[in-house]
């Protein structure tokens, strides 16, 4: 693992922050105890969300989490019990205009005119307990003054932006010892000099957000801040509403924040301000203070786990399945006892729902000042640790039958077969029990939506001889091909993916094994020296977001070594091994079929990409193996044609002269190959990154089509068909959206070309083999299948079968909208010419 590098250790490294750079923008604007780094919560949302992501901090305390995501476009939402906390937040990550700072300015000079006043005794002062031990008279007189002020105003905005400039000068004019020591001490502020504290603290807080909004990012997003517990969390958002959590819990027995603000809150209680609570509530309602947890009375740590465990579980329902959680806390002492918080968090958040992922833990003591509680003085505060924990955040519920698509009834019944039966009848529906679909050379790569090698087997067996031309007109990775191969056919495939063409012709290449390890001992060799220069690395958008410097310099060492192998055929297999790892080396979620960033990798860091490439190299020279035992047992002669082109294409040469296509089109609205291969495209130069959009329009069903082209209702009809039924799914499917529509109904009208084209290619007699599913478009089920076995019909060919088969086990994951559920079951039709 490439340890370095990870997002954690960068996170530890925070620790040594020097506190100008922890104090930028808004973050010092008020003071507040116990504030995380901000540069924490700018690491983790840069690399674990993007704009269109919502972040949530359930303990949002100064809003140092709410403000980062702000300043990076990101939308956020933030809870807190303590009024003062949410006056900051909302202050410093709210948007002012050029007209509420003018009236900001005016407002001061407003308040600057009443510093000669000196009859006070009818303005407003708060119910301070002993409020002359804890102020002067003539600092409570200024004091008053400025709050009649600020009950004037009207604008909110603008009465939180003096509440807060108020309460950030509390504890500095009053007999308060410090921001975080509540003793009375002597205290030399007077009536002008309160004045004058205000007035430069609305001047700096006024020039600090001027800076700030003229962020474009910051003035666009948006940010909620709730005076409330964080265990109603689910109670003000909707459930799987948040991509990212980011928050520091109370550090239990170390704080008491109510506390440390009680002069303030009792200040801005002013009768027009409806945004604060009572002091005693505040106190009640804060969790983990050492109010309640101090001494040897207190209560013990599991009342304080079953709070945590109320919050975490509100957390759990808001967040969307599998998003992460960052917990930033210190360790705690309660009763005596050393707590030993990360295994606190651990057991808290697996109690509600969520797993564990990683962690990276510092010392207390050399961590920012803003981490230290007050009891620097225990015995165990040498052993006290800052954790940073990572989560991720579990399923709600077992996935609703109701998300695959099934044309079936409940009560369907499926055959259990282990190879498709050459007699089988018309309509079956059948399952095929064989976990034998990579063996030969049909494993070398993963490739998407690519069906199980028994299909095209049983196809060619049932409508080929031996010697007789096959046709993938979609060949994918090339299992049709392989299949005709390995049973004696010739075989010919197209496809408009570079990768595909690549795949096919490798797997389908026998190459003697002694060939394959000698080369790959010199490439290995070649390693050792090689050298790049700047030619040899491709430059393409976002590569550092989704790849590691030290990944991408090993592939491009990988890459120039494989070109000084002469063999062209054992140089595609090895370029091919390479492509293989570039999802394994990159950030990019394996398993998914959209470009996400596995957030695993980004904690734990990349494998090392010359041990993966040797380690694939020997697994795909093993599998290159056992297809050459089946070449030279059956002394086969392949003969196989590939073809870098649509099947909308004419290929002249074999026009009548097929004797069997097996394919399986592409699923409307379900598959987006560019985008799936998009870093094998890239990184091995098969596209260029000028090239690699247009090349997206290629493809059937693509979703790279403008307005222009589907700002009117387009239908699909052929003569003597006007395909009813699928028009009205289509006008369904354009009132909700116009775009989906027309990819519909290109999808049918290029689909309609292709099978012109099949039907040209084929000779007499011959054979056209349909696999496809059933799409669910908008709420709209589409049978794919059937309509295509529809046109062919009206084309000219003659349905002979059609059977279906529930697919067992899908090879990629990828998160579908709720209009657009999970392909379960695949349909085969025959058409005969």
């Amino acid at each position: 693992m490439n340890k370095e590098l990870t997002v954690l250790s960068e996170i530890s490294d925070f620790q040594n922050t020097p506190p100008s750079e922890a104090n930028n923008y808004t973050h010092a604007i008020h003071p507040y105890p116990a504030k995380f780094i901000p540069q924490i919560p700018k690491k983790i949302i840069e690399e674990f969300s993007n704009e269109r992501h919502t972040i949530l901090d359930p303990f949002s305390g100064s809003g140092t989490t709410l403000l980062e995501a702000k300043i990076k476009g990101r939308d956020s939402v933030g809870f807190d019990i303590n009024p003062i906390g949410v006056l900051i937040s909302r202050v410093k990550s709210h948007c002012y205009t050029s007209d509420q700072f003018k009236q900001i300015e005016e407002i001061l000079a407003v308040i600057a005119r009443r510093e000669n006043e000196t009859n006070t005794s009818k303005l407003w002062i708060p119910k301070i307990p002993r409020i002359e031990h804890w102020f002067k008279k003539e600092v409570i007189q200024a004091l008053s003054i400025i709050v009649d002020e600020i009950r004037k105003i009207k604008d909110i905005d603008i009465q939180r932006f003096f509440n807060l400039c108020l309460s950030g000068i509390i504890v500095s004019v009053s007999n308060q010892e410090s921001e975080t020591r509540f003793a009375a001490k002597s205290n030399n502020s007077n009536f002008k000099g309160v004045f004058a504290s205000f007035k430069r603290k609305v001047i700096v807080n006024k020039e600090k957000l001027e800076e700030l909004c003229g962020n474009e990012k910051f003035s666009r997003s948006s940010c909620l801040i709730y005076l409330e517990d964080s265990r109603n969390i689910s109670e003000s958002l909707p459930e799987n509403s948040i991509d990212l959590v980011i928050t520091s819990p109370p550090y239990v027995n170390s704080f008491d924040y109510y506390l440390y603000h009680k002069f303030r809150i009792y200040w801005i209680s002013y009768p027009e301000n409806n945004e604060v609570i009572d002091i005693t509530e505040v106190q009640q309602k804060e969790l983990g203070s050492r109010y309640k947890f101090s001494g040897k009375n207190a209560p013990d740590i599991k009342i304080f786990k079953k709070e945590m465990v109320d919050c975490f579980k509100s957390v759990h329902k808001v967040t969307k399945p599998g998003k992460m959680i960052f917990i930033i806390v210190g360790d705690s002492i309660i009763k005596g006892e050393f707590i030993k918080m990360d295994d606190f968090y651990k057991e808290v958040c697996q109690e509600s729902g969520m797993k564990f992922i990683g962690l990276t833990s510092y010392k207390m003591k050399n961590a920012s000042r803003s981490f230290i509680s007050q009891n620097t003085s225990s015995k165990h505060f040498e052993q006290k640790q800052t954790h940073v924990l990572v989560f991720q955040n579990g399923s709600k519920i077992k996935r609703d039958e109701s998300d695959i698509i099934s044309q079936n009834d409940s009560d369907t019944v499926y055959t259990e077969v282990s190879e498709i039966p050459l007699d089988i009848e018309n309509q079956s529906s059948i399952i095929i029990k064989s976990n034998n679909v990579t063996n030969y050379t049909h494993g070398l790569i993963k490739y998407p939506a690519k069906y199980i090698p028994h299909i095209p087997r049983w196809a060619i067996l049932k409508y080929s001889q031996e010697g007789d031309m096959i046709l993938d007109n979609f060949m994918g990775s090339g299992t049709t091909n392989l299949e005709a191969t390995i049973l004696n056919r010739k075989s010919i495939g197209f496809d408009i993916n570079p990768v595909a063409v690549l795949t096919s012709r490798v797997k389908t290449t026998p190459i003697p094994v002694i060939r394959l390890n000698s080369e790959l001992e010199s490439i290995l060799e070649k390693l050792k020296s090689i050298n790049l220069d700047s030619h040899d690395i491709i430059d393409f958008p976002l590569k550092e977001f989704w790849f590691g410097v030290k990944e991408l310099e090993d592939f491009f060492k990988i890459k120039k070594a494989i070109k000084y192998v002469k063999d062209d055929e054992v140089k595609d297999f090895f370029q091919l091994t390479l492509y293989s790892i570039i999802k394994k080396i990159s950030f990019l979620d394996e398993s998914q079929l959209k470009v996400k960033r596995d957030h695993q990798k980004l904690l734990n860091g990349n494998k090392n990409a010359q041990e993966l490439f040797k380690a694939q190299a020997i697994k795909n020279i093993k599998s290159m193996s056992s297809y050459m035992r089946i070449i030279e047992e059956k002394k086969l002669k392949p003969q196989t044609q590939f073809f870098l082109t649509s099947s909308t294409e004419t290929v002249t040469n074999i026009i009548g002269n097929v004797n069997l296509i097996v394919s399986s089109p592409p699923y409307i609205n379900a598959m987006n190959y560019p985008m799936v291969h998009r870093y094998e495209l890239l990184l091995s130069g098969l596209i260029s990154p000028e090239d690699y959009i247009s090349h997206q329009t290629e493809y059937i069903g693509t979703e790279r089509v403008y307005a222009n082209q589907y700002n009117v209702l387009q239908l699909f009809r052929m003569p003597g068909n006007d395909f009813t039924e699928l028009n009205l799914k289509i006008s369904n499917i354009f009132e909700k959206e116009k775009k989906r529509a027309y990819i519909v109904k290109a999808y049918f009208e290029d689909m309609k070309n292709t099978i012109q084209k099949a039907y040209d290619y084929l000779k007499k007699g011959g054979v056209y083999v349909i696999v496809c599913g059933t799409n669910q478009i908008k709420g709209e089920f589409i049978d794919t299948c059937s309509i295509l076995g529809e046109i062919g019909v009206e084309l000219g060919f003659k349905k002979e079968l059609e059977f279906k088969y529930k697919i067992q086990k899908h090879r990629f994951k990828i998160t579908r909208h709720s209009t657009g559920k999970k392909i379960d079951e695949d349909k085969i039709i025959v058409l005969r010419k």
